[in-house]
């Protein structure tokens, strides 16, 4: 995984940063989900889909979804969240 301008490379596609926390999904409340934003989890570097219909989980975790009850976090705090944008 590379940054280069704002931007990462993982697993042969390209990622736009948009920033930290759930700001970064221009929610009005809460995370916005969605299948082209990914959650990277600060302590792995685990890329998370953010598509609403599926929990997951971090390789270390740090970092979790859960899509029964809506909620998306990080044991160091939802600002640590990196969020981005398949391009």
């Amino acid at each position: 995984m590379t940054n280069n301008n704002g931007y990462i490379e993982y697993n042969g596609n390209k990622y736009r940063y948009l920033g930290n926390g759930c700001k970064a999904t221009e929610a009005n409340v809460g995370w916005r989900m969605s299948a082209d934003l990914y959650f990277k989890c600060i302590d792995c570097g685990y890329l998370m889909n953010g598509n609403p219909q599926s929990s997951d989980n971090c390789l270390c975790g740090s970092l979790y979804k859960d899509s029964d009850y809506g909620r998306l976090g990080s044991k160091h705090g939802d600002n640590t969240i990196e969020v981005y944008q398949i391009v």
